[in-house]
C-alpha cells in the first residue's frame, strides 16, 4: 500500500469515526430521598454495614448499579426498595442532579425523590446497618469543611523504567474533599457533593 492510499485510508477512518466513542464508564443511580412532615423537610441517610466490600460503615444515599436494560432512575427505584423497603408509588421523582464521576470508570447519576409522609424505613441488614434523617434547616445552617485527600500513583516492577529519566516516575494529585459530622456520622466524599449541590439549589 502506498503512503497516499494509507493516508487516504487513515482520513476516511478517522472521518467515520469522529464523536463515536464509547467510553468505558459504568453507571450507578443514587436517590437523595426527601420526607416533607410537621412543617419541615427532612433527608433521608443510610450508615452502610462494615462487611461490605466497598464503602463499609459509611454513610451515603440508596442506590446502585444501572442494570442492563433499565434507566437510571429505575435503578435507583430498585435500589431503594431493596435497602430501606420503600415502594416506588411511595417515591415522586423531583429531578435528577448533576452526574458525579466515581474513580475513573464510573458515572453516578443522583435523583432527588420526595417520599410519603407516611412511609416506613425499613434497613435490609444486609447493605444498610441503620439510617437516619436530618433536617434541611439544620443542613443549612452547617457548613460543609474541606480536607486535603493525596493520591499518589508508582508504575509497576514490569514497567520499562529504564527509559525513564533517572528511571523512576511517580504522580501525585491533591484535591480537596467536603464533610460534614453529625453526632457519630460523618458525612464525606461523594456523599457529600451531591448533598452540597442540593443545599446550592435550595439557597
Amino acid at each position: 500500500m502506498t503512503d497516499g492510499k494509507i493516508i487516504e485510508n487513515l482520513r476516511e477512518t478517522l472521518a467515520s469515526a469522529g464523536g463515536n466513542l464509547n467510553y468505558p464508564f459504568s453507571r450507578s443511580a443514587v436517590i437523595v430521598p426527601l420526607i416533607q412532615r410537621q412543617g419541615s423537610v427532612e433527608i433521608v441517610f443510610e450508615l452502610r454495614t462494615r462487611h461490605l466490600r466497598r464503602s463499609p460503615g459509611e454513610v451515603g444515599f440508596p442506590g446502585g448499579r444501572v442494570e442492563a436494560g433499565e434507566r437510571p432512575w429505575q435503578a435507583g427505584l430498585r435500589e431503594l426498595e431493596e435497602e430501606l423497603g420503600v415502594r416506588s408509588d411511595q417515591v415522586e421523582c423531583l429531578g435528577q442532579l448533576p452526574e458525579q464521576q466515581r474513580r475513573r470508570d464510573e458515572l453516578i447519576v443522583p435523583f432527588v425523590g420526595r417520599l410519603a409522609a407516611d412511609v416506613e424505613l425499613t434497613p435490609d441488614g444486609i447493605e444498610v446497618e441503620e439510617v437516619f434523617t436530618l433536617t434541611l434547616d439544620h443542613l443549612l445552617q452547617n457548613d460543609f469543611k474541606e480536607a486535603a485527600l493525596t493520591e499518589q500513583y508508582t508504575l509497576s516492577d514490569d514497567f520499562p523504567r529504564k527509559y525513564l529519566p533517572d528511571g523512576r516516575w511517580e504522580g501525585k494529585v491533591i484535591r480537596s474533599v467536603r464533610y460534614l459530622i453529625y453526632g457519630k456520622y460523618l458525612i464525606w466524599g461523594l456523599s457529600a457533593n451531591i448533598l452540597f449541590q442540593l443545599l446550592e439549589l435550595v439557597r
